[in-house]
C-alpha cells in the first residue's frame, strides 16, 4: 500500500466509524497537516511515528510488517 493509499484507507476507515480524521487529530490534540505528513512519509522521526501508530490504531487499518 502507498503512502496515499494508506491515508484514504485511514479517512475511510475514520468516516465508517462517524468521524473524521481531522476530528480524530483535533481531538487529540494533533494537527490534521503534521499527521498527514506523518503518514505519507513527508514527517519522519520518533514524534512522527508516535502519531503514524496513534492513528493507524485508532481508525483500525492493520497494516503488514514494513508498512
Amino acid at each position: 500500500m502507498t503512502n496515499k493509499q494508506l491515508l484514504n484507507t485511514i479517512k475511510a476507515s475514520f468516516t465508517l466509524k462517524d468521524t473524521s480524521f481531522n476530528r480524530f487529530c483535533l481531538e487529540n490534540a494533533i494537527d490534521p497537516s503534521n499527521a498527514k505528513r506523518a503518514l505519507i512519509g513527508k514527517w519522519k522521526g520518533e514524534k512522527a511515528t508516535a502519531i503514524r501508530e496513534l492513528i493507524t490504531n485508532a481508525s483500525g487499518v492493520v497494516l503488514s510488517e514494513g508498512e
